[in-house]
């Protein structure tokens, strides 16, 4: 699957990968299945990954699905990590269509500096 996560409870964080071809039912999917994972708690802070997606199939249409159904909690961070033009411009409108409510959205190229944001210093 091209969209994976992982939870890490001690930590308070989900790590979201992408690799390979996203494409909007896969990105629709993982929501669905972590919004229902017993495990997931809204508050975590997530790492989006996107470094290893070779293509975004994304439409309009599907960021703007999600950013209407918010999964996480107002309170929590999430750090975008992309490396391509077409990932930054889809992950800005997703960052800017959650403005002004949401404003723990960021959209980093540097994997070191969004870890730094949430936090994750190891």
């Amino acid at each position: 699957m091209p969209v994976v996560y992982q939870i890490d409870s001690i930590r308070r964080i989900v790590y979201v990968r992408g690799c390979g071809v996203v494409t909007d039912e896969e990105l629709l999917g993982h929501n669905r299945e972590l919004k229902t994972d017993p495990d997931f708690d809204p508050t975590f802070n997530q790492l989006l990954d996107f470094t290893e997606a070779v293509d975004m199939k994304i439409r309009t249409e599907t960021i703007r699905r999600i950013a209407r159904r918010r999964i996480s909690d107002l309170s929590s961070r999430r750090a975008i990590v992309v490396d391509t033009t077409l990932q930054y411009g889809l992950s800005r409108m997703f960052q800017n269509l959650r403005l002004p409510e949401d404003e723990n959205i960021r959209v980093f190229f540097d994997i070191v500096e969004a870890r730094k944001w949430l936090g994750l210093t190891e």
